[in-house]
């Protein structure tokens, strides 16, 4: 299993930021918080050091074309940096994940961001189905986000909006339970490829958020519908592209609860 250092790691979230040109405002808050959730006590010291290591970098270029592969080579240099502590590291779906929450933090995720993330799973060898699960579930939760702020600046009467927020922060809680499941099977599933159907953990996650919205519905007599429709889309996709990579699963108490488990539908990425 490949572990980075947290420097790295944290260097990597600015590359990415940096890779479209232009790093904005809702992009700093968001990789402070979590430069600042991975590393408590050392992050404040050398966030500024890492700023001004990474902009040195970009300024490498010789034309304007190059500032990509700039990026991208000051990436690889960061990710040197390996360690084999387990307690003190980031793992590569971790890190991967990371940088989906910071691409996604603008509203904006840039091709340039995709494709450097996608850099990152093919060297590192992630399973290419992981990197499309995790797409899948942050653009659900992204949906659901944006559905609650809309919810919340509804001028409905409160009777008929707190059933529908209750239970869009439950299905939120679903995704991010399907995500850290996703992340904490990266320690328990052995390193080569694993060829055994799964047991339908996130298609069983779907089913469970289609249901929340149901039951919307029918306690709202009927405004819930347009709610329960909003994720439909993007949450029909969880766990299609995932098959086979989750024997050995350790599942925590809380995750054990929010997640039923079904049937595996879904087909193999071609």
């Amino acid at each position: 299993m490949i572990l980075f250092e947290k420097r790295a790691a944290i260097k990597a979230f600015y590359y990415l930021m940096a890779v479209d040109g232009a790093v904005t405002s809702e992009e700093m808050k968001c990789f402070n918080e979590i430069g600042s959730e991975l590393d408590p006590t050392g992050f404040s010291e050398y966030c500024n050091e890492i700023i001004t290591e990474c902009e040195f970098q970009l300024q490498n270029i010789i034309d304007e074309e190059d500032y990509y592969e700039v990026a991208l080579e000051g990436l690889d240099k960061a990710l040197v940096l390996q360690s084999d502590d387990v307690e003190n590291s980031v793992t590569v779906r971790l890190l991967v994940w990371d940088m989906l929450v910071i691409a996604f933090s603008n509203e904006d995720y840039s091709s340039c961001e995709r494709r450097l993330i996608k850099h990152i799973v093919r060297t590192m060898a992630m399973d290419r189905s992981v990197f499309l699960e995790m797409e899948q579930i942050i653009k659900a939760n992204a949906a659901v986000e944006k559905e609650l702020k809309w919810v919340n600046q509804s001028n409905r009467p409160y009777d008929e909006i707190r059933p529908v927020v209750d239970e869009l922060e439950r299905r939120q809680k679903v995704i991010i339970s399907c995500a850290r499941q996703l992340i904490e099977d990266e320690l328990y599933t052995p390193i080569e490829r694993v060829a055994l159907p799964g047991n339908g953990l996130y298609v069983g996650a779907v089913d469970m958020m289609m249901n929340f919205g149901t039951t919307v519905a029918q306690k709202t007599s009927g405004w819930g519908r347009k709610t329960a429709e909003v994720t439909r889309t993007v949450t029909s996709t969880i766990g299609k592209q995932t098959k086979g990579l989750f024997s050995g699963r350790k599942s925590s108490k809380d995750t054990e609860t929010a997640l039923v488990e079904g049937e595996e539908t879904g087909d193999p990425v071609e």
